[in-house]
């Protein structure tokens, strides 16, 4: 049975079977979309703001790899953009209530007070450079089933360290009773078998995950660069004044000719013919001309 059989038949999706992490961004389904059993604890229960549903959040919190909840906070765009000049949410009629130090904002986007830096991510950008801010009184206890990959983005989105320090520092330090009662929630300690599929596909080192969503260069590592017409020449091998290449490489090169005396050109002397011919003396090779192909020594000999 085949993966994709596998993860359907156990009810898991793809962003299910992602690892989230700490710091990387997610997207949180619409309510309407979440499971009834899900919709029950998080939006009948009124644990979590049903505005708060369809946006990306930030994992602040998850207990281990098989955890089957995270504590997330939303980014908002705050129904900012071009129509009101990218207007900041606490500068809105509906939230001149709210404290503005407690929006955060993301690089791009206007700070509420230069007291706080910019929120950072370790590559790429939110989709919206100039309305992506954080809302730190906004933190919620959400099912892994209810993420998604922020599809408006071709990557896992991840916050730099510091900067995602910083962050979970101040929403701690302007919520810590609700913080603490989120840490110390059972379900953020439960766990869920993965299945045989997802746990198969977090052990490849380069699976079609991570490929499409880029998740390798998430994780550190930088992208190839693209190569110049000034690295193509300087790549070029020299060579020696004997014609060999001087680029080392991985592939076998043209091993070079025998001297006279080799075991190797006496075995592969011609037995005379009659006893009163000379043996002809074994000319040695006279390289005509050198080239280098795919970092190989190339010798015509005549």
């Amino acid at each position: 049975m085949s993966s994709a059989l596998l993860l359907r038949d156990s009810g898991w999706s793809r962003s299910q079977c992602h690892e989230w992490k700490e710091g990387e961004i997610a997207y949180l389904k619409p309510a309407f979309e979440f499971e009834a059993q899900d919709y029950k604890s998080c939006i009948e229960s009124q644990e979590v703001h049903e505005g708060a549903t369809g946006h990306p959040v930030i994992i602040l919190k998850r207990h281990s790899p098989a955890a089957t909840h995270v504590i997330v906070t939303p980014v908002t765009a705050c129904s900012s953009g071009p129509e009101n000049s990218f207007l900041p949410p606490w500068k809105k009629r509906e939230h001149a209530r709210k404290a503005h130090h407690d929006f955060r904002a993301f690089l791009g986007c206007e700070r509420p007070t230069n007291k706080r830096a910019h929120l950072l991510l370790e590559a790429g950008s939110m989709p919206k450079p100039k309305t992506s801010w954080v809302y730190v009184r906004n933190v919620y206890l959400v099912p892994i089933s209810t993420l998604q990959f922020f599809n408006k983005v071709d990557v896992v989105l991840r916050m730099k360290r510091e900067s995602f320090a910083d962050l979970r520092s101040h929403i701690y330090g302007r919520n810590p009773r609700k913080v603490d009662s989120l840490l110390n929630d059972p379900r953020l300690r439960q766990e869920s078998k993965r299945p045989a599929a997802a746990a198969a596909n977090a052990a490849q080192s380069v699976s079609a995950r991570q490929q499409t969503w880029g998740f390798l260069n998430q994780q550190g590592r930088p992208r190839p660069a693209i190569p110049t017409a000034s690295d193509a020449v300087s790549s070029v091998p020299s060579l020696t004044s004997s014609g060999a290449s001087t680029a080392p490489s991985s592939m076998p090169s043209t091993p070079a000719p025998s001297p006279s005396s080799s075991p190797v050109l006496k075995a592969s002397t011609p037995a005379a013919p009659y006893k009163g011919r000379p043996i002809p003396a074994v000319r040695a090779a006279k390289p005509l001309y050198s080239s280098v192909v795919k970092g190989r020594a190339i010798r015509a000999v005549i």
